[in-house]
């Protein structure tokens, strides 16, 4: 496989499939919030897991913040508790409202991005950093070193010393903080790779567990994000090409028996043009990459129909089927409108 792309149950591809998963009990919540370094007496933490439930993903955001506030129990008291009748979802929102406010400009800066994706990606990789914090094309880019003044030296050397004494590594050290102040192309590699181990800790950020150093952000953390970042229209759309230029860059040749995850980096390339609204180009690579001597490679050579009309559909506006589509060619225009009118098959087109 040249892509390197990861491999996920391409049955439900577009989106990660979160499966019900029982409440912990009181004592197992209670264990699990020491565990994830949040400090108080057992009957304060059993409080707050009878308050706010016994789901993992919702402890772990309530350690997330407290830890960001000094990780003493009692801080929880600055969040009401819910009501009895607010859901799992409501409960997520709540607690990252909270947990958003205490980020640093490169943590915010990340996850927002993340939330652009529907798959698990590399962050470690040269390439998908270059491409997406960048919008670099050409040689690494290397980041000039920042500039400190003595009191910011005189700091750095204290915590340093202190991370020696106790023995801390640089995603558990306070000086974390002052090095993600500011965006993601400044950090350099050490920090980099701390602000990830931080945010798999916190269990904010996720390390797919098929694949090697793919990471993905929970889908109710996916879905906050998502709603935050489509409210910077420009930004948005900047980084969807950014996003469409790295799928199409890992993008290899489609073999004469291609397999679905030989196609998925240029699926992916197609989706996050329609999103950043480019919208012939992102026809004019659907016709090259999937259409073969005037039929469809999705539907008759991969028996992937679905991912054809889901993909078709992304060229219409909101996906309401009452809007004309998005592409100026009339010949575009009619093979997305026959998507629009028909589910069934797509080899006459």
């Amino acid at each position: 496989m040249t892509s390197r792309a990861p491999l996920l149950d391409l049955l439900d591809y577009t989106t990660y499939t979160e499966r019900e998963v029982n409440p912990l009990s009181i004592e197992q919540g209670s264990t699990l919030l020491k565990r994830l370094g949040v400090k108080g007496k057992n009957a304060e933490l059993e409080q707050v897991v009878k308050d706010w439930g016994g789901y993992a993903l919702m402890l772990s955001l309530i350690a997330a913040y407290l830890n960001k506030r000094g990780g003493a129990v009692k801080r929880i008291r600055e969040i009401p508790p819910p009501a009895t009748n607010e859901s799992l979802e409501e409960r997520v929102q709540t607690i990252l409202g909270y947990y958003d406010k205490n980020l640093k400009e490169a943590e915010r800066e990340m996850l927002t991005v993340l939330s652009a994706f529907r798959l698990p990606v590399p962050l470690e990789e040269d390439i998908f950093r270059r491409v997406i914090f960048e919008g670099g094309t050409g040689t690494p880019w290397i980041p000039k070193p920042l500039r400190y003044d003595w009191l910011d030296r005189l700091i750095e050397l204290f915590y340093k010393l202190c991370d020696r004494i106790f023995k801390r590594e640089l995603s558990e050290s306070p000086r974390l903080d002052r090095k993600l102040q500011a965006p993601v192309n400044t950090l350099n590699h050490k920090v980099f790779k701390a602000m990830i181990t931080r945010l798999i800790k916190t269990r904010v950020l996720r390390k797919d567990s098929k694949t090697v150093a793919y990471y993905s952000l929970q889908p109710l953390i996916r879905a906050h994000y998502l709603e935050e970042f489509k409210t910077s229209s420009d930004w948005f759309r900047q980084t969807h090409q950014r996003i469409a230029d790295y799928y199409l860059q890992i993008a290899g040749p489609i073999p004469e028996q291609p397999r679905i995850e030989n196609i998925l980096p240029a699926v992916e390339g197609v989706y996050h043009l329609c999103q950043a609204r480019e919208f012939d180009q992102a026809f004019g690579i659907f016709c090259e990459r999937f259409i073969d001597n005037e039929h469809f490679l999705l539907s008759n050579k991969l028996d992937a129909e679905d991912i054809c009309i889901d993909l078709l559909f992304e060229f219409i506006h909101d996906r309401d089927f009452t809007q004309d589509p998005q592409v100026t060619e009339t010949i575009a225009q009619a093979i997305v409108r026959r998507s629009r009118s028909s589910r069934s098959k797509f080899s006459n087109c």
